[in-house]
């Protein structure tokens, strides 16, 4: 039996993070999101241009930035694309790199679903 598929977003993180889950939390997670989006816009171009450190780099970045809000399937693909790029594959980095916007839009839908606690 194989481990459990990443979550787009863990909700009881970040609720361990706010205290609960409210519009900070919301906002928060929504805010990610959104920041995220420049964030693979920088591994997408580094990959284009080649530039095998600087795509580390920003993958790196998104990969600790995503699990540290709780989106372990994003920070899952960005470190299989950090992987490739360790074992000298841009060709196969560019490939996972294609998971990461569906990731960080399963991220979004999550943090817009969040149920507001009062």
């Amino acid at each position: 039996m194989g481990a459990a598929p990443a979550l787009a977003l863990d909700a009881a993180q970040l609720a361990e993070t706010f205290g609960g889950l409210g519009a900070e939390a919301r906002e928060f997670a929504l805010g990610f999101a959104a920041d995220a989006l420049g964030m693979i816009d920088r591994v997408d171009q580094a990959l284009a241009a080649r530039d095998a450190a600087r795509a580390r780099a920003e993958a790196h970045a998104l990969k600790g930035a995503a699990r540290s809000v709780g989106a372990a399937r994003l920070g899952d693909v960005a470190s299989e694309v950090q992987d490739c790029i360790d074992r000298g594959d841009l060709d196969e980095a560019t490939r996972q790199a294609g998971g990461l916007r569906p990731a960080r839009r399963e991220v979004e839908l999550a943090a817009q679903a969040l149920p507001i606690e009062s």
